[in-house]
């Protein structure tokens, strides 16, 4: 089962997109341990984005190597690994959870 990204999700990322990149949290974040994860190599996880297959694993490598991710595309990469993910934000002592790829 491929995990689907909630329209709420698109929606949500969408609107931030203009102005939310998450960068420094990205320093922590390894996509390629993602990848290796999901048993996929980079031309797979390219071909599984939609990347033209053969600038695929540049295009895989390249965006392993980023730092600075809209939420949408970690969304569509986690995704295209077959993985799910959550997002936690905690405010003021309340924590709220969104989901941002789901595998339903």
């Amino acid at each position: 089962m491929t995990a689907q990204i909630p329209d709420y999700a698109r929606v949500f990322c969408d609107t931030w997109n203009a102005n939310l990149r998450i960068g420094r949290a990205f320093d922590v974040i390894d996509l390629g341990a993602i990848r290796l994860a999901a048993n996929l190599t980079q031309r797979e996880m390219a071909e599984n984005l939609g990347l033209a297959s053969k600038s695929g694993r540049v295009s895989a490598a390249q965006m392993e190597a980023r730092k600075d991710w809209l939420l949408s595309r970690l969304a569509s990469y986690i995704a295209a690994a077959g993985g799910t993910a959550e997002l936690i934000v905690r405010v003021n002592g309340q924590e709220l959870s969104f989901t941002i790829v789901s595998d339903e």
